[in-house]
């Protein structure tokens, strides 16, 4: 084979093999939006300032599919850790570019909005999908971390879904989020730990063990023999009709 036909035929097999790759990848959905920015929020809450390595680079492990992980500081509106934009790093979030008339300060208050909200939040905005110009609609998930300034988002390239049926996914699954009152094993796990050392039958740690009831026969309460039911009047006096008063016949 010609070496011009040769390398047309290997170009158009690298084509053939990025796209195989492209749509192998897959689009990631809501639910797995939810589930890796709890999880880069727990890592944060914990690593702090220092975990932030772990969120910036293609090969981070908060990159996948068509999404990734973005940290951002909302008391300096500041980007923190970019995967795909590591030029933002740092800068404030202001600067950033216009994407379908809706500016980066926007985009800024929007995000620190929904950080905000119990729970983390949802919010819309026109942004370039990964390797491309042109801004998709995008749904981002936020939520803030517990303890310091940074909040964390992913979202989802979606043309369709409403914030309204995000916002009811992401509370269905309000279990895992991170909280500074939860502790590291969430409400109740000490409870569930003793419960479960504690061998069945035996008395709580916590409990006074039961008293064992016992019933002591009362004495029966009798009139004696020698008290008459009735006290007979005084000589001479006759008994009243009424129980109310003695007759003595004299009025």
């Amino acid at each position: 084979m010609p070496p011009k036909l040769l390398a047309v035929a290997a170009a158009a097999l690298l084509t053939l093999a990025r796209a195989a790759e492209a749509a192998g990848q897959g689009h990631a959905a809501p639910e797995e939006v939810v589930d890796k920015v709890r999880q880069a929020a727990r890592y944060l809450a914990e690593a702090g300032g220092e975990g932030l390595a772990r969120f910036r680079g293609a090969g981070s492990d908060f990159v996948w599919k068509d999404t990734y992980v973005f940290v951002s500081d909302c008391d300096k509106r500041t980007t923190v850790a970019h995967p795909t934009m590591p030029e933002r790093d740092g800068k404030p979030i202001a600067d950033g570019p216009i994407y379908g008339e809706v500016t980066a300060a926007r985009r800024a208050d929007a995000q620190c909005e929904a950080a905000r909200k119990p729970g983390g939040g949802w919010f819309e905005y026109p942004f370039p999908k990964p390797g491309e110009r042109q801004p998709s609609r995008k749904v981002t998930y936020m939520l803030a971390v517990p303890g310091i300034p940074y909040v964390v988002g992913a979202g989802v390239y979606d043309n369709t879904v409403t914030l309204g049926e995000l916002e009811a996914r992401s509370a269905a699954g309000g279990a895992d989020r991170p909280s500074p009152e939860r502790g590291r094993h969430g409400p109740g796990a000490r409870a569930r730990f003793t419960a479960a050392a504690r061998p069945a039958g035996s008395p709580h740690p916590r409990r006074p063990a039961a008293r064992a009831r016992t019933s002591r026969a009362l004495p029966a309460r009798s009139r004696p023999a020698s008290v008459p039911s009735r006290v007979p009047p005084p000589e001479g006096v006759s008994r009243c009709p009424t129980p109310m008063a003695w007759d003595s016949g004299t009025r």
